[in-house]
C-alpha cells in the first residue's frame, strides 16, 4: 500500500484464515486490503488479550472503504443463505 491515499480501518479478524480469505476477496474486486496482525511472538498470546480477543484487522484505502464494505456485507448474506440451505 505504497500510495499517499488515507488508509482506514475495514475489520477487525479473529484469526490468520479469516484475514486471508477476506483480503483474497477484496482483490478478486479490484480492492487492495492491508493485513496487520497484533500477534507479537515474543508476548505468546498476551497481545491478543490486550486487542479483546482478536488476531488482527484490515485496513484499505479511504475511498475503497464504501465499496469494501459492500462486498463485505454480501459476502456475509451469501454465507449466512448457504448455511441455512
Amino acid at each position: 500500500m505504497g500510495d499517499d491515499r488515507k488508509v482506514v480501518l475495514l475489520k477487525k479478524v479473529l484469526d490468520e484464515i479469516e484475514a486471508i480469505r477476506i483480503r483474497d476477496f477484496l482483490a478478486g474486486a479490484g480492492i487492495e486490503c492491508q493485513v496487520v496482525s497484533f500477534h507479537d511472538r515474543a508476548l505468546d498470546g498476551i497481545s491478543q488479550v490486550w486487542s479483546e480477543g482478536y488476531w488482527g484487522e484490515l485496513r484499505v484505502f479511504e475511498d475503497d472503504l464504501e465499496k469494501a464494505n459492500q462486498i463485505l456485507a454480501d459476502l456475509d448474506s451469501e454465507q449466512n443463505n448457504t448455511e441455512t440451505s
